[in-house]
C-alpha cells in the first residue's frame, strides 16, 4: 500500500493523478485544492472511490498549507510515500506574448512575475519543507514536481519560443530549488525531482481570442519545426500514464544496492512533444534533479573500493596462475597452492578404492532425497496455494465453504507458513553444507578459522546472515543465494496474503424484491358513494378531503412514491431493453394517471379604466370572467368548463385534450409581475387555461441509497375505447384507454410490429372523437398492455371537479397584504402566489397537482377493493468477493526455483563428493 500527496488536483493532469492512483484500492491518494467541495462533488459523481481524500489549501496561504499536511498525515497514520508537486500558476494574460510585449506594461509585468513566484517557488518550498518529514517514514521517499519544457535553456534558444515568460522563469527557478533540495537531502534517502508532462491539452485554453489563437499555433509551428516528429498535444491520460512509468522506473533505480554511474548524482529532465506514449530520458548536469541513489556512508564507499581493489587483485591472481601449467584431473583444488605430494597420494587413493568398490560408494542423490522431497512437498504446497485461492477468484468472500472450520486467509497462512520453513529448512542444510566446502575444498591462506562462527550465526538470525552474506558475495554465488533466500523467506507470508484481493460489487437478490407501485386499470369503484333513491353516486368525503390536501401540499408525504427496496439500491428492467437501467431515461414502468396541459391566454385580457387616472382597471375575458384591480384591491376567478371561447388562441391539440380532460379551467388573476404586492399595486393581469386529462405517464426510475429517483419520460393521453363491442355506443358508457409501446411481458419486447402476437389478446377500438361514435381505429393488443380509467371514475371526478374543486373567486385588499380571500376553496390561494403568480408558476402548479393526482392512483385510488399493481425490480446488496492477484505469487515461486537452482547444483558439484563424509556434521553446524 503506498500513499499519495497530489497537488492542484481540482482538474487536468492533476485530477488525472488522482483517478490513476486510485485505481489500485490499496493506495492512500489525497489530493490539495483550492475548492475542496467542488472537487468533492467531482470525485464523486466521476469516480466514487473510497480511497480518496480531498483536502482544502492555497499554496500562496503557508498556515493552510501546514494544515493541510497535518490533515494528510493523520489520513496516512505520519508518513507519506510521495509527493506530486502538479499545482501551478499559469497566467493566460503573459501566455500569448514576448517579455518585451509584456514589458510595455511594467506594473501588470511585475504583478505577473510575483504571482508566478509566489505559487510556483515559494508555495512548492514550503510544501516540501513541511511534508519533507512525512515523507521520511515513507517508504519511497520520492518528491515529484511537475515542471515544463519551457524551463530548457537549450529548447528555448533552439525553438525560439518566447511567449509565457514568467510561468517559464518560475518554472527554471523550481528546478533550481528542487535540485537544492536533492543536494541536502539525497543522503537521507530522498528523490527529489522534476518531470515535464509535455505539451498536454488540458482545456486551460480553450475560451482564447482568435488573436491568441493565431499565436498559440504559431507556438506550436516553432515546436514542431524544432521536433518534426510533434504532431500535436497529448491527451491528460496519456501524459500521467507515462510520468507515472517513469517514476515507478526511477524507484526501482534507487532501491538499496542500485548504483546510478558510480552513485554520482545525474540530473534527468523528461521532455515529450509527441502523442506517442515514450518518454525521452536526457542526462545533464543542468536541468532537475531527477535521481539520486539511496544514502551511502562512508562504509559502503569503502566497502564499494574494497570490491574494486578484490575483483583487481583477483584479475592479478588468475593472470599468474595462468603460468602454471594445468594437469587434467578430476579433483582440482580451488586454491592457488598446490596440494603437498601426501596431500595427493591420499585423494589419488580414495578415488581408484571408489571406483574399484562403485557398489558400496554413496549415491549424491540419495544423501540429498530429504532436501530433494522437501523441496518438491513445498512446490506442491505452493500449487495448492494457487489452487485454493484461483478456485476461490470471482466468488463471494462469505461464500468460502471451510468457513466454519478455517477461514480463507487462516488456510493460506497456514500454507505459506508450512512453505516458508521447508524453503529455511533447506537453505540451513545448503549453508550447513557449504560451511565444510568452504574449508575442505579450498585450502587457502583467506580461509580463517573465524569464518565457522559467520556460517554458524549465519543459520541463526538476520544479522548472522547479513554478516555471512557479506563473507561469500564475491566468492560463492551458490551459497549467496541460499542466504539470500533465508532472508527473504520472511517476506512470502506478506506476498502470499497480498495474492487475496477483495473488491466489493452490486449482487442481484432477484427480480421481484424490489417493487414500485403502479395502476392500470382504474374503474373508480372504491371511491364512490350513491346519494339519492334514484341511482345517483358522488365522491366520498375522504376522497375529496385528500385531493383537498393534495392541492395545498402537492410534494407532501401523502403524495410522495414510498418503493420496496430491502438494501437501499434497486434497479428497475427496461421496457424497451429487458435489461436493469441503472441510470438514465430508458422507461421502466408506467402507470394509468392525470396529466395536464395548459395554455397562456393573457392576449385575450380586455380591460379599460373605471375612472378618468386609470387607477382603477376591470380586467375580463370572452367568456365572462373579469376582476378588478386597483391601488387597494385585487383578486383571482377560477372557473371550470369550455375553453373554446378562446378560439385561436388555443392549439388544436389542447382543444383535443380537453374532449377527454376530466375538467377544463380558466383561471384569471391579478399580479405584480415584479416587485412587491405590497408596493407594487396588482396593475396587470394573466389568463391561462388548463386541462386535466387522463393519460398513460412513463417513468426511468433508479433507487441509490435508499433514495428514489423517478424522472417522468413521456405522458400518452387516453382515448374513447369501444373495446369488444361491434356498433357504437353512448359516450357515457365509453372508457378510456392507451396501449403503452413498447411493452415487456414475460422478457418479451412487444411493438406496434408485433404486438397482435402477444398473449392474452383484447380488442381496442377508438373512436374518431368525443363528439361522434364513429370508429377511427381497431386493433388487437396484450391485454398487459392496455391501461385503462374507467367512465365511472372519469365522470366523479369530472363532477367534482366542475362543481365544487376548480370553481371560486378570491378577493385581495391592501388590509391583507399576506394572504387572500378565497372562502371554502382554500387551495386556490396557492395560484395567489401572493400576488406575484406568473403563467409558468400556474402551469407548474396544476401540473405538480396532476403528479400528486396520479401517486394516489398508483397507491389505489379508484382501482378495485383489494387489488394492487406494481413493477417488479431486482435489489442490489453490495458484497465482497474475492480477487486473485497471482502477481504477488511471483516471489515465492522465485524463491523456489533458485532453491531448486542451488540445491541442483550442490547434488552435481564433484566438489561434494570429497565432503560426503563430513556432511552429517556438517548439518548440526
Amino acid at each position: 500500500m503506498s500513499s499519495y500527496l497530489v497537488t492542484g488536483a481540482s482538474r487536468g493532469l492533476g485530477f488525472e493523478f488522482l483517478r490513476q492512483l486510485s485505481a489500485d484500492p490499496n493506495n492512500i491518494v489525497i489530493g490539495i485544492v483550492r475548492n475542496a467541495e467542488a472537487t468533492k462533488h467531482k470525485v464523486d459523481a466521476e469516480l466514487q472511490r473510497k480511497n480518496i481524500h480531498v483536502l482544502q489549501a492555497d499554496l500562496d496561504d503557508f498556515d493552510a498549507i501546514k494544515a493541510t499536511v497535518n490533515d494528510a498525515s493523520e489520513i496516512t497514520g505520519g508518513s507519506i510515500d510521495y509527493v506530486i508537486a502538479n499545482a501551478a500558476f499559469i497566467s493566460i494574460w503573459s501566455s500569448y506574448d514576448g517579455i518585451s510585449v509584456l514589458g510595455e506594461n511594467p506594473r501588470r509585468l511585475e504583478q505577473d512575475l510575483l504571482d508566478s513566484f509566489r505559487t510556483n517557488i515559494v508555495g512548492n518550498v514550503h510544501l516540501f519543507n513541511l511534508v519533507l518529514p512525512l515523507i521520511l517514514r515513507g517508504h519511497a521517499k520520492k518528491i515529484v514536481t511537475v515542471s515544463s519544457g519551457m524551463a530548457d535553456l537549450d529548447f528555448i534558444s533552439k525553438s525560439g519560443i518566447e511567449v509565457g515568460a514568467p510561468y517559464s522563469i518560475s518554472k527554471a527557478a523550481l528546478n533550481t530549488a528542487v535540485a537544492k533540495f536533492s543536494a541536502e537531502h539525497s543522503n537521507q534517502g530522498v528523490l527529489f525531482f522534476s518531470i515535464s508532462p509535455g505539451v498536454i491539452d488540458t482545456g486551460l485554453y480553450d475560451n482564447a481570442t482568435e488573436e491568441e489563437k493565431k499565436k498559440g499555433m504559431a507556438m506550436l509551428g516553432k515546436m514542431a519545426k524544432y521536433a518534426p516528429h510533434f504532431t500535436g498535444p497529448s491527451t491528460a491520460d496519456s501524459s500521467v500514464k507515462d510520468m507515472l512509468c517513469l517514476v515507478d522506473t526511477l524507484w526501482k533505480a534507487a532501491l538499496p544496492g542500485y548504483h546510478c554511474l558510480n552513485s554520482i548524482p545525474i540530473f534527468i529532465q523528461t521532455f515529450q512533444l509527441s502523442k506517442s506514449k515514450e518518454l525521452s530520458v536526457t542526462a545533464t548536469r543542468e536541468n532537475v534533479p531527477m535521481a539520486t541513489p539511496k544514502s551511502q556512508s562512508h562504509e559502503d564507499h569503502r566497502g564499494l573500493n574494497k570490491q574494486v581493489s578484490t575483483s583487481t587483485e583477483l584479475e592479478q591472481w588468475a593472470t599468474a596462475k595462468e603460468r602454471f601449467p594445468r594437469t587434467p584431473s578430476r579433483h582440482v583444488s580451488a586454491s592457488p597452492r598446490r596440494p603437498s605430494p601426501s596431500q595427493q597420494l591420499f585423494r589419488d587413493e580414495d578415488i581408484c578404492e571408489a571406483q574399484q568398490d562403485i557398489r558400496t560408494r554413496r549415491s549424491v542423490f540419495l544423501l540429498w532425497i530429504w532436501e530433494i522431497l522437501s523441496l518438491s512437498l513445498a512446490a506442491c504446497l505452493l500449487a495448492v496455494i494457487i489452487t485454493v485461492i484461483f478456485s476461490q477468484n470471482d466468488h463471494p468472500f462469505r461464500g468460502w465453504p471451510l468457513d466454519r472450520i478455517v477461514t480463507l486467509n487462516s488456510l493460506i497462512n497456514l500454507l505459506s507458513t508450512v512453505f516458508r520453513g521447508i524453503l529455511v529448512s533447506i537453505a540451513t542444510d545448503l549453508i550447513a553444507q557449504a560451511k565444510w566446502m568452504w574449508f575442505w575444498c579450498d585450502k587457502s591462506s583467506d580461509r580463517r578459522m573465524g569464518h565457522l562462527q559467520h556460517f554458524d550465526d549465519g543459520t541463526r538470525g538476520v544479522w548472522g546472515a547479513l554478516k555471512l552474506m557479506r563473507l561469500v558475495a564475491w566468492r560463492s554465488p551458490s551459497i549467496l543465494v541460499a542466504v539470500v533466500v533465508l532472508l527473504s523467506s520472511f517476506a512470502i507470508g506478506p506476498f502470499v496474503q497480498q495474492s487475496i484481493g477483495h473488491v466489493d460489487r452490486n449482487q442481484t437478490l432477484g427480480l421481484g424484491t424490489a417493487t414500485l407501485p403502479v395502476t392500470r386499470h382504474v374503474d373508480g369503484l372504491n371511491i364512490r358513494m350513491p346519494i339519492g333513491d334514484n341511482g345517483g353516486i358522488t365522491l366520498k368525503s375522504d376522497t375529496k378531503g385528500a385531493i383537498q390536501t393534495l392541492a395545498l401540499d402537492r410534494n407532501g408525504i401523502d403524495s410522495a412514491i414510498v418503493p420496496t427496496c430491502p438494501t437501499g439500491n434497486c434497479t428497475f428492467t427496461g421496457m424497451g431493453l429487458n435489461a436493469s437501467v441503472k441510470a438514465g431515461f430508458d422507461v421502466t414502468h408506467a402507470s394509468a394517471g392525470i396529466c395536464n396541459f395548459c395554455t397562456d391566454v393573457g392576449e385575450t385580457i380586455d380591460y379599460w379604466s373605471l375612472n378618468d387616472n386609470f387607477h382603477t382597471i376591470n380586467h375580463s375575458l370572452m367568456n365572462g370572467m373579469s376582476i378588478i384591480n386597483s391601488d387597494r384591491e385585487g383578486g383571482m376567478r377560477v372557473v371550470s368548463g369550455d375553453i373554446s371561447w378562446a378560439g385561436g388562441n388555443i392549439s388544436s391539440e389542447a382543444l383535443d385534450l380537453a374532449s377527454i380532460s376530466f375538467a377544463n379551467v380558466t383561471v384569471l388573476t391579478s399580479t405584480v409581475l415584479d416587485g412587491d404586492i405590497n408596493t407594487e399595486k396588482p396593475k396587470h393581469a394573466i389568463a391561462v387555461t388548463c386541462s386535466l386529462y387522463p393519460c398513460i405517464r412513463t417513468y426511468s426510475a433508479v433507487i441509490s441509497r435508499g433514495v428514489l429517483a423517478e424522472t417522468l419520460v413521456t405522458e400518452t393521453p387516453m382515448r374513447y375505447d369501444m373495446g369488444d363491442k361491434e356498433s357504437p355506443v353512448p359516450k357515457q358508457d365509453r372508457n378510456l384507454s392507451a396501449v403503452q409501446l413498447p411493452c415487456l411481458i414475460k422478457g418479451n419486447i412487444y411493438t406496434d410490429r408485433n404486438l397482435s402476437q402477444g398473449p392474452d389478446l383484447s380488442m381496442v377500438r377508438y373512436a374518431k372523437a368525443a363528439r361522434t361514435s364513429e370508429f377511427d381505429s381497431a386493433f388487437q393488443a396484450p391485454e398487459e398492455c392496455v391501461y385503462r380509467i374507467g367512465n365511472t371514475f372519469k365522470l366523479l371526478m369530472s363532477q367534482y371537479f366542475l362543481e365544487e374543486f376548480l370553481n371560486g373567486t378570491c378577493s385581495w385588499d391592501s388590509t391583507q397584504p399576506e394572504s387572500i380571500n378565497c372562502g371554502s376553496a382554500i387551495w386556490l390561494s396557492r395560484l395567489w402566489a401572493h400576488g406575484d403568480s406568473t403563467s409558468s408558476s400556474l402551469t407548474g402548479l396544476f401540473a405538480d397537482l396532476a403528479t400528486a393526482l396520479t401517486n394516489q392512483m398508483r397507491f389505489g385510488m379508484g382501482m378495485k377493493d383489494g387489488t394492487t399493481s406494481k413493477v417488479n425490480g431486482e435489489a442490489l446488496q453490495l458484497v465482497t468477493f474475492i480477487v486473485f492477484k497471482p502477481c504477488w505469487l511471483i516471489f515465492p515461486a522465485a524463491l523456489l526455483i533458485l532453491e531448486g537452482s542451488v540445491l541442483g547444483e550442490y547434488r552435481s558439484e564433484w566438489r561434494l563428493t570429497e565432503a560426503l563424509d563430513n556432511r552429517g556434521d556438517g548439518r548440526a553446524g
